[in-house]
């Protein structure tokens, strides 16, 4: 794998829960994934920022001046609060992807919603330091904003653990319907598929979720396909195919 490794955030989380996902650290797919979803996410935060430094100041000031004392926001909260969310949230669910499809028993996914909640607030450490972080006394603030992010992030976690779940559980089945060489013939698919497609979407700073976007299908769909776990339908193949510029017969799907 060379010097590649997981980000920083992400490594954290995943060692405050000791060794129980210590292979991650190790697998070359999932480092990928996360890598990708990462900077796909950063590529889109910064090509959507139209605020400037004085902006955050203005917005963080008034924050200061509307929490309650518990520390929330009694007014809407900033835009760039706002984009961490949606770059959270994309993170998430490639996390879930990832330990889904590598998971070496049920007890990481019984750990899973653990994890999520300590990704959360690495994440949010994170994120206010990168994007946030251009005003003076911000010590209140970053802690109404970890709070937010909190609360909004709390759906998205309830989601990624059930569908953590639900594809491991389909991972299993279709392991025991195939046989013992099913799980080498997944890990074939998901290196042969990454191979022709990580590329392409890191080239266009798109994250998986936004190629399910431009291609109109599903957004587990492309997680699952890139995972190994699912083939495409003809309709699907196409759509997600001419996404990326490539006909039906460039993207695998055997």
């Amino acid at each position: 794998m060379g010097t590649m490794r997981l980000p920083d955030f992400i490594s954290s989380a995943f060692g405050q829960l000791g060794f129980t996902y210590e292979h991650l650290r190790r697998d070359e797919w999932a480092v990928t994934m996360l890598n990708l979803t990462v900077a796909s996410g950063e590529a889109e935060f910064l090509a959507r920022r139209d605020w400037s430094h004085s902006d955050i100041f203005e917005w963080h000031d008034e924050v200061a001046k509307n929490l309650d004392p518990e520390g929330d926001l009694r007014i809407a909260a900033p835009p760039p609060w706002k984009a961490g969310v949606s770059y959270g949230s994309s993170v998430m669910e490639s996390l879930c992807d990832v330990v889904a499809a590598k998971a070496e028993s049920a007890d990481e996914l019984v750990r899973f919603p653990d994890l999520l909640q300590h990704l959360v607030a690495t994440f949010g450490g994170h994120y206010f330091a990168a994007h946030l972080d251009d005003w003076g006394d911000a010590i209140g603030v970053r802690s109404a904003f970890l709070q937010f992010v909190g609360a909004e992030l709390s759906p998205v976690q309830e989601v990624q653990t059930a569908r953590a779940w639900q594809l491991y559980r389909a991972r299993l089945n279709q392991t025991l319907q195939a046989g013992p060489s099913h799980s080498g013939e997944t890990e074939q698919k998901a290196r042969e598929r990454s191979m022709v497609v990580l590329p392409l979407l890191e080239a266009r700073r798109w994250s998986t979720n936004r190629w399910a976007t431009e291609a109109g299908v599903g957004k587990n769909c492309p997680y699952e396909y890139l995972a190994g776990t699912r083939d495409l339908t003809e309709p699907n193949r196409r759509a997600m195919a001419e996404a990326l510029g490539l006909g039906p017969d460039q993207l695998p799907n055997g």
